[in-house]
C-alpha cells in the first residue's frame, strides 16, 4: 500500500493564488502605514501615493515608455558587449597556450559563481 504525501499546500487555485497575494498584501500595508507613522523618511521611500501620481504622469506624457526603451538599450548594449568581448577572448584563450595558463586561475577562481 502507497502511502500519500501530505501536501503543504491544497489544490484549490483560489486558495493557492490568496495564499500567494498574502505576501504582498502584507508588504503593501507596511508601506502605507510606515508611510503614514514616519517609519522612514519619504525621500528614501516615496509614499504609495506618491508613487501612484508619478506613474500615472509618466503615462499620460510617454516618459516611463522612453525610460523603458533607454534601459532596454543600455541591458541591450552591456549583453553584446560583453558577449562580444568574452566570445573572442575564449578564441583566443583557445588559440594560445600562453593566454590560457594566463587566464586559468582566473577563470577558476570565477566558475564556481553561478551565472545571471
Amino acid at each position: 500500500m502507497k502511502r500519500r504525501k501530505k501536501q503543504i499546500l491544497p489544490d484549490n487555485r483560489i486558495s493557492s493564488v490568496l495564499i500567494a497575494l498574502i505576501l504582498p498584501i502584507l508588504f503593501f500595508v507596511f508601506w502605507v502605514l510606515g508611510s503614514h507613522q514616519a517609519w522612514f523618511h519619504s525621500s528614501i521611500i516615496p509614499t504609495p501615493h506618491k508613487m501612484w501620481g508619478q506613474l500615472t504622469k509618466m503615462l499620460s506624457d510617454r516618459s516611463l515608455w522612453n525610460a523603458i526603451v533607454f534601459s532596454f538599450r543600455r541591458v541591450l548594449f552591456g549583453y553584446l558587449l560583453g558577449a562580444a568581448s568574452g566570445v573572442f577572448l575564449g578564441i583566443l584563450i583557445g588559440l594560445y597556450r600562453r593566454l590560457n595558463q594566463l587566464f586559468l586561475v582566473l577563470i577558476g577562481i570565477l566558475r564556481p559563481i553561478p551565472p545571471i
